[in-house]
């Protein structure tokens, strides 16, 4: 049927309305008309003998303010209180619009929420109030930062936050120009909002005297009965495969690169052996060297046995150039073809072996030596 309100007061907006029963479901048009007889807006609904439930849409309130009171959909962000500041949500909200800055509470967060927009998302919570605080000041996240004493002892302290884990009484550098004159030692670890500077590789003294040698954890370790394990999961008393190295003359048993540089031989052999270990370290280091594109992981001290210029020697990473070989745990030579810098975050292992001082790491026969 149809019914048209022929008694409307001054000032009043006539509205038409039309309904067509078709079995069980009802459609609904309604049609508003302005004081001039123009349309302004229609919608339409459906159901089955029950009143429709409506659809968000960016046009309900779509101004985000006003007087009318109504059902509204908005986006809504944690600003302050136990939620997590700066995540939105799209919720619902029955009564007068609210414009965009406003501060309200939810049926399921906790927490101060600000209203940002209109949204036509699925709502998932529900405006139940305004916020109690107007002004919530919002929670500064806190990190932990450590105190670093300058190795000069005159320098002020510096405060350094740590993408790895730090050890107290150890020394670092840190990154920034404003920091590179100089190593660093970290003395205390406190929660902060505020640091000056990260900390960067960690050094064996304020002299500073290189990381050990070391390789990058996930580097695949031989044990003794050909399985391996990850170096950062070994640990003392692990029992490894070994390779003494036999030339003319032998390669020293000695860990000082100073005495291991001074070896040299035209030919090798390999011969198995067995070791232990003594000893496993974890170090931070912001770069590390990628041999033929991650064949093997080494820090830049870390001691290669290698053939260079077709003699046999050791070398640290540092001093590796392509067209050098390595030697793998069968006695074959490994071309070096890359050599790559790669920075970030990371952590590498030093392992310390007696008697022998050889391991097989990803396949190739390595020292446990420590550079100077």
């Amino acid at each position: 049927g149809t019914a048209n309100n022929s008694n409307v007061k001054d000032g009043a907006i006539p509205v038409t309305l039309s309904a067509t029963n078709v079995t069980s479901n009802i459609n609904i048009n309604v049609t508003v008309s302005d004081a001039n007889g123009g349309a302004v807006s229609t919608d339409s609904g459906s159901g089955s003998g029950a009143t429709p439930t409506p659809t968000p849409t960016a046009t309900v309130a779509s101004s985000g303010s006003g007087s009318g009171s109504g059902t509204y959909y908005y986006t809504v962000e944690c600003v302050s209180g136990s939620c997590t500041q700066g995540v939105g949500r799209p919720v619902t909200w029955v009564g007068e619009a609210l414009s965009p800055g406003t501060l309200v509470t939810l049926n399921n967060q906790t927490g101060c929420w600000e209203v940002l927009a209109t949204t036509a998302a699925t709502p998932i919570s529900t405006v139940v109030g305004l916020c109690s605080s107007p002004n919530p000041t919002p929670t500064p996240t806190t990190y932990t930062v450590f105190k670093m004493d300058p190795c000069d002892g005159v320098s002020p302290y510096v405060y350094a936050r740590s993408t790895f884990p730090v050890t107290i009484g150890t020394v670092y550098s840190l990154s920034g120009i404003t920091y590179a004159d100089q190593l660093y030692t970290a003395i205390q670890s406190l929660t902060s909002t505020t640091w000056d500077t990260y900390v960067l590789d960690s050094w064996n003294d304020c002299d500073g005297g290189d990381a050990p040698a070391c390789l990058l954890e996930g580097t695949k370790v031989t044990l003794h009965d050909g399985t391996q394990k990850n170096i950062e999961e070994l640990v003392i008393g692990d029992t490894l495969l070994s390779k003494v190295v036999l030339g003319n003359p032998n390669m020293p048993d000695s860990d000082d690169i100073s005495v291991l540089s001074q070896w040299s031989s035209e030919s090798i052999t390999l011969s198995s052996e067995l070791t232990q270990i003594t000893a496993v370290t974890g170090y931070p280091r912001a770069s590390v060297t990628y041999i033929n594109n991650g064949l093997l992981k080494a820090s830049p001290s870390h001691q290669h046995i290698v053939k260079k210029n077709g003699v046999w020697t050791v070398a640290i990473t540092t001093d590796l150039q392509v067209g050098d070989s390595l030697i793998n745990e069968n006695g074959q030579e490994i071309l070096i073809e890359s050599l790559s810098e790669v920075n970030g975050s990371f952590v590498v292992y030093k392992i310390d072996v007696e008697q022998n001082d050889t391991f097989i790491a990803d396949g190739i026969v390595t020292h446990n030596g420590k550079g100077v």
